[in-house]
């Protein structure tokens, strides 16, 4: 009896953490047309959504012609002067084995505060190329929309003290070209204390902050401040800086400029495929998008860039608490739980040998239901019936049911791991999580950055932002000064 009280304690627990995890990430509701000029409205921007991913427009096709001279009007109907810095460089596709010449083309817009000379600049950046086959309603028609709607925005309602520079770049999709031409022609030239990009990953959901640049601490601190409040992790900062789909900010953050990106990743099945179109647009996602940029960039204006040095550490508690602290704290919480760890480990007659079976049954639990997960997946993909789920109300359903499979998996482990001690699965998943916590603590601490050829390079216990960025031999290498 006490063992079903238990469980259904733990359940019950386990549904009120997911309920209110859900209601913190619920998107605001979309603002119509009709708004005043000085709010961001996801009616308005989703014009440029609708008129954006209409059809694939990759990097030097006439595709993208049509849509660049689009946005150069709609920028010059709100009074704005557009700046076409042009190029051509020799990049290839994806689907494509040999580099072939593009005339490329980024557009650069300004807006002065009402004081004059500014005492701050802030660097709004998204891409308006997309993947060919694509159509990129979301990747990047969302971040495009809300920058175009945030700067209609702040020309009509400037700010006080802080000038924005709004740079849209081409061939994004073909390796951040964009961002590494204007990194190396325009970037000496303009002043930049804070960078803000969007570059979405799916097309609904809540907007998630997912990387962070050096010295961003202080930036972190006013988005909290806010009221924007995106979920986010410094865990999945780190994770990205890994990954081979980098953003234009990656670039920016090697380029030693503090900074934050912002993504939603819900309906990630639309990523890069020709059913990324407007009519699967989420304008509750939209307008979030919006929100959070305008948001940042007045409280940075009213409040100030704040220093502060090194990376911060955070994560949002049920969407809509941030709990953020130094790196310090890393290293104070990963010995603490390394000592607590030898206390527990003490009281036990447990041997090198249960604990390595521990430790065996404990990675079990965890990969089994990953792995249920994948296979899942990749069937549905196989089979094309995720194109379908992209936009229907089955996608709790099958969420719910990857999770199902992954509890089948974990029990049909567990059936044919009852030979291994309660207690050493218990100490082998904490030494699971004490191996994690360990690492995140030291590549918080022990800051390294990844240059355009993948290899990375160790910057130093807490690298801050004075770093200068050199390019030689093809290579982007930023180096403490």
């Amino acid at each position: 009896m006490k063992g079903v009280l238990r469980a259904t304690a733990v359940l019950g627990v386990a549904l009120a953490s997911m309920w209110l995890a859900l209601v913190g990430l619920r998107g605001p509701v979309p603002i119509a047309t009709t708004a005043p000029g000085d709010q961001f409205s996801a009616e308005r921007a989703f014009e440029c959504v609708q008129y954006v991913g209409a059809s694939e427009h990759p990097a030097g096709t006439s595709e993208l012609e049509r849509v660049r001279a689009w946005i150069v009007a709609r920028i010059r109907d709100n009074g704005l002067e557009v700046e076409e810095q042009s190029w051509t460089s020799d990049v290839a596709a994806w689907n494509e084995r040999q580099p072939v010449e593009r005339e490329l083309v980024n557009l650069v817009v300004r807006v002065g505060p009402r004081a004059q000379p500014p005492t701050a600049s802030i660097l709004l950046v998204a891409h308006y190329d997309s993947r060919a086959g694509c159509p990129g309603a979301s990747d990047d028609g969302m971040g495009l929309a809300a920058l175009l709607e945030v700067v209609r925005a702040l020309h009509a309602f400037p700010l006080e003290r802080t000038a924005i520079v709004v740079l849209l770049t081409d061939a994004e999709e073909l390796g951040c070209v964009g961002a590494k031409q204007f990194i190396a022609t325009q970037f000496a030239r303009e002043r930049v204390d804070a960078v803000i990009n969007l570059d979405m990953l799916g097309n609904r959901g809540a907007l998630q902050l997912i990387e962070t640049g050096p010295d961003s601490r202080g930036l972190v601190r006013i988005l909290t401040r806010c009221g924007a409040r995106p979920p986010g992790s410094s865990f999945a900062s780190e994770v990205i800086r890994f990954l081979p789909n980098r953003t234009d900010f990656a670039e920016f953050s090697r380029a030693g400029v503090r900074g934050v990106g912002f993504a939603c990743v819900g309906g990630a099945s639309v990523y890069h495929r020709a059913i990324d179109t407007p009519d699967r647009v989420d304008h509750r996602s939209l307008q979030q998008c919006g929100d959070t940029v305008l948001a940042l960039a007045r409280a940075i204006d009213r409040d100030g860039l704040e220093r502060g040095s090194g990376k911060p550490t955070f994560f949002t508690l049920f969407g809509a608490w941030v709990v953020r602290y130094p790196p310090i704290v890393d290293m104070v919480i990963a010995v603490a739980a390394v000592l607590l760890l030898k206390l527990a480990w003490r009281g036990t007659a447990i041997s090198f040998a249960i604990l390595g079976g521990g430790l065996v049954n404990a990675l079990l639990v965890w990969v089994s239901p990953a792995v249920a997960a994948r296979v899942c997946w990749s069937l549905a993909q196989s089979i094309r019936w995720n194109d379908a789920l992209a936009v229907s109300d089955e996608r709790g359903l099958v969420a719910l049911s990857m999770c199902v499979l992954g509890c089948a998996a974990c029990l049909a482990r567990t059936r044919f791991a009852r030979r291994v001690d309660e207690r050493a699965t218990s100490l082998g998943t904490c030494c699971l999580w004490l191996a994690f916590g360990c690492t995140a603590s030291v590549t918080a601490w022990y800051s390294c950055e990844i240059d355009s050829n993948g290899t990375t390079k160790a910057l130093g216990p807490r690298a801050s932002t004075n770093f200068t960025c050199k390019k030689k031999e093809r290579k982007w290498i930023c180096m403490r000064i």
